[in-house]
């Protein structure tokens, strides 16, 4: 989604790119490569758990997308807020709030980890983890990693 990252844009295809009045070096092109790259797998993972939402009617997106707009919320607050969104479902709990919190995360990393792979020639553990690492992406595929190679 936009709203969590910025949408991908392609670089310019031309003989030397100017950024900031000045001729980019590799090294900064390098990182606006890097960072569209990971913007894009991020933004592609947040849709996939939106679409994943829908099919299910799971609210993980709801939860996860609720805590990145509102990181300082109690599970309390949370509780209330995405009661007041799903006025003919069950009341949410902190409780249950914190749990499905967890469970999002898990969903999402895993998600995410599935575009990753997407991207790569192979998907042995040590090329996940090294594309990961260089994407800036490892904090939050670290669990999904441990899960997928088990």
């Amino acid at each position: 989604r936009k709203n969590h990252a910025r949408a991908f844009s392609r670089l310019p295809v031309t003989d030397a790119c100017d950024v900031g009045g000045a001729l980019a070096t590799d090294e900064e092109l390098d990182r606006e490569f890097v960072e569209s790259c990971r913007d894009e797998l991020l933004s592609r993972a947040w849709q996939a758990l939106e679409q994943f939402e829908r099919r299910t009617g799971r609210p993980l997106f709801s939860v996860l997308d609720y805590r990145a707009r509102n990181p300082d919320a109690s599970s309390t607050d949370m509780a209330r807020a995405l009661t007041e969104r799903r006025p003919n479902s069950e009341p949410f709990t902190a409780a249950g709030i914190r749990k499905l919190l967890q469970r999002a995360r898990e969903t999402f990393a895993d998600l995410l980890l599935a575009e990753v792979a997407r991207t790569l020639d192979r998907t042995d553990r040590h090329a996940m983890e090294q594309e990961v690492i260089d994407l800036g992406l490892h904090p939050y595929c670290r669990s999904a990693i441990e899960r997928r190679y088990r």
